[in-house]
């Protein structure tokens, strides 16, 4: 039996099968767990040292959960990712022989020998603004160029945006968040961002969700968060979690990226005031126009937590910058309209997202369309 060499891990007997069958059977199998969003898998890199060569492997990073989930993200992986993207890390799907077969992992092996760590982690390390644009550059203007710009063939469609949005906002629920988070402080959120309830604002994202709009199709890689881009310690990039990689709305990948860097990368601790302030800031910004990082700096200078909501700030202005740089989108009021209705999608998901700056930033986002 496979070794889990990582203090606390004991996992349970089938998640040793299969890491076993995926290192091909090494006595040893250096873990360390990824920080990793919402989807419930578990997520590790691994190294181990092959029985033959007696050499440390590549980095590889392996995902364990539901097998029908991880088979259809290696369907993506194979029928997109590898069409579009050289860099897409090579892909072997592993199935659990004992039980019913019904988890499996995915193995993806990363040219890189050094450890890597989350883009949210990433940021949350930087000293500035100045640097947070920079590395947002770095990904949209380079890693992901493959994907957002050189789609020479892009087809525009006009498509209801919850159908352009699918999966992300079919579970939408502002009511129940609402409840969830007591009605009483929600309301006033709600209030406090210029909606007048939870419902009208229920009943406007509604609207919104059958309104239907001009859609630039392409292939995206479609959870394009802050958990599922990984950098190693030389700084180059690597994306895993293809699971939703096909032919959708192009301005999706860009989208993701806001909420994750407002909801899972600002500081929960912060006041609300604060955040609201940052998503102020964020709005008032000219759409698609760089960074004014003095600016943004001189306001985190009067503000707790200020260093990292500058991050924020700096990093949510230079994607949308790429959205309209790459022809994603072609103006920020269809852009707005997206961002409150995955907002309003994400605000059903578990209690790692920040739910109350969802739900005021959905409504805030509300309020600016009128």
């Amino acid at each position: 039996m496979t070794v889990l060499d990582h203090l606390g891990l004991l996992g349970a007997d089938v998640h040793r099968e299969l890491i076993g069958q995926a290192s091909s059977g090494a006595p040893i199998v250096y873990l360390d767990a990824l920080d990793k969003g919402l989807s419930g898998a578990s997520v590790w890199q691994a190294r181990w040292r092959t029985p033959r060569a007696n050499v440390m492997s590549r980095l590889h990073v392996f995902k364990i959960g539901s097998a029908a989930k991880l088979q259809r993200e290696y369907d993506a992986i194979v029928n997109y990712a590898y069409a579009i993207d050289a860099d897409t890390p090579k892909a072997f799907l592993v199935r659990s022989k004992s039980g019913d077969g019904a988890t499996a992992l995915l193995r993806s092996e990363f040219v890189s020998d050094s450890p890597v760590s989350s883009l949210r982690d990433h940021l949350r390390g930087l000293e500035s603004a100045d640097a947070a644009v920079a590395c947002m550059n770095s990904l949209f203007g380079d890693r992901m160029k493959v994907w957002h710009y050189d789609q020479s063939e892009t087809v525009t469609e006009s498509q209801p945006l919850h159908e352009a949005l699918d999966w992300w906002v079919d579970r939408r629920d502002l009511v129940g968040s609402a409840d969830r988070l007591g009605r009483a402080g929600a309301e006033a959120l709600v209030g406090a961002s210029g909606v007048s309830s939870v419902l009208s604002l229920s009943d406007r994202v509604e609207e919104l969700s059958n309104e239907v709009v001009p859609i630039r199709l392409g292939v995206v890689h479609g959870d394009l968060h802050t958990q599922n881009v990984l950098l190693d310690e030389a700084g180059k990039t690597f994306l895993i979690d293809f699971g939703w990689t096909a032919e959708r709305w192009r301005a999706v990948d860009f989208l993701m990226m806001e909420c994750s860097l407002k909801f899972l990368v600002a500081p929960r601790s912060a006041r609300m005031t604060d955040l609201l302030a940052m998503d102020d800031l964020i709005s008032g910004h000219e759409f698609g126009e760089p960074a004014d990082v003095g600016r943004i700096q001189k306001w985190a200078d009067e503000r707790l937590f200020g260093r990292l909501m500058s991050r924020v700030v700096g990093a949510v202005i230079e994607t949308r910058r790429h959205a309209i740089a790459s022809g994603a989108v072609g103006d920020g009021e269809t852009y707005t309209k997206g961002l409150a209705l995955l907002g309003a999608g994400l605000s059903s998901m578990p209690p790692k997202i920040n739910a109350s700056l969802v739900l005021a930033s959905t409504a805030h986002q509300v309020a600016r369309l009128g």
